[in-house]
């Protein structure tokens, strides 16, 4: 019965811990991916910068804003004027606050320069890739960039060639130009490890040592509440004479179960079970042996059993084991556990 109980805690312990376990590194991992991927997107920012100072671009663009607002401060359309006229695009709010910059100056220059000489996502991604290292985060990227017209349609797009390139992968979407006409989604390859791998480790660590020390509390309360049941409940009555019909060796084993030696009966609520002289005497002797916590040596049971002639352990075994039978139909609490070359009687 000991055993189940530290099964089912052992079970309970583990259950708990897991469950902290997976909540922990949920948070640690949304926190983190969270800080990542404004990593990633700083590092793409400073990376189309240097692209643009690279190009070392210059000329007049002409831009203006439509008269037509949807907001305080967000156009529904925007014109752009270059050497073949005035184009005018439709503004999209969301694309607008996705904008690598707030700046409408800077937004004209990139429209000018990138509607120039379009982004090659191969070469700019190099460029973020070291901006990466640079930022202790060396892993493998990719950018994919699309340009749309006046309509809102794709006119041109290209990305970095990759296998492992997908929707789960994604770690920003932005959009550059005045009309935010260039989007540009970015691609890390990454996982739980590569993200949290010392957090796991770590919580898994502190995980087991929080099993085992429930696990070993519960082990040295239990043996603590055991003994004292033992003390409460398991009262040694040696009558030394016999008085009246009452037997000269009585042991009470529980409040309602006795052992009487000297008839060679368990007494359980009325009903009496006959013992072999053998486990009768077995019984015995475990129970005279209260100092030491009812343990007895292999030694001491075959001295006793067979006190003429030398046996072999495994007598002592079946011996054991046939006394465990009858206290088990008994009573399931009761057992006998096997120690190194001991017993040990569990009431």
């Amino acid at each position: 019965m000991m055993r189940t109980y530290n099964i089912i805690l052992l079970f309970i312990a583990t259950c708990i811990s897991g469950v902290v376990f997976f909540f922990a590194c949920k948070y640690t991992y949304e926190s983190k991916l969270s800080v990542f991927k404004q990593k990633a997107k700083s590092t793409f920012i400073e990376a189309v910068d240097q692209e643009v100072k690279r190009r070392n671009v210059e000329g007049p663009l002409v831009s203006y804003f439509e008269p037509k607002y949807v907001a305080a401060d967000v156009p529904d359309s925007v014109c752009i004027r270059d050497s073949l006229g005035i184009h005018e695009y439709p503004l999209d709010r969301n694309k607008h606050y996705m904008n690598i910059t707030s700046n409408r100056d800077l937004r004209a220059l990139h429209s000018y320069t990138f509607g120039k000489h379009p982004i090659i996502a191969d070469s700019l991604n190099i460029i973020w890739r070291e901006y990466l290292l640079e930022a202790h985060l060396p892993v493998e990227s990719a950018l994919s960039v699309s340009v749309t017209d006046e309509k809102g349609k794709v006119k041109s797009c290209n990305k970095t060639q990759c296998e492992w390139c997908n929707f789960s992968n994604i770690v920003f979407t932005v959009y550059i130009g005045y009309a935010c006409e260039i989007e540009v989604k970015g691609y890390i390859y990454y996982s739980i490890w590569s993200i949290i791998h010392f957090e796991l480790l770590l919580y898994l660590l502190l995980c087991i040592f929080i099993v085992y020390g429930m696990y070993k509390t519960w082990i040295l309360v239990r043996k603590k509440l055991v003994l004292m049941q033992q003390k409460n409940t398991i009262e040694v009555l040696k009558i030394v004479k016999e008085v009246d019909s009452t037997p000269v060796r009585s042991y009470m084993l529980k409040e309602d179960m006795i052992f009487y030696a000297e008839k060679k009966t368990i007494e359980l609520r009325g009903i009496k079970t006959r013992l072999s002289p053998q486990a009768n005497e077995l019984l015995e002797l475990f129970l005279n042996n209260k100092e030491k916590h009812y343990i007895l040596k292999d030694d001491e049971i075959m001295s006793k059993l067979w006190p003429n002639r030398k046996e072999r352990v495994e007598n002592v075994h079946k011996a054991v084991g046939r006394l465990r039978n009858i206290l088990h139909k008994l009573d399931s609490d009761i057992d006998i556990k096997r120690g190194v070359e001991t017993y040990q009687l569990i009431l």
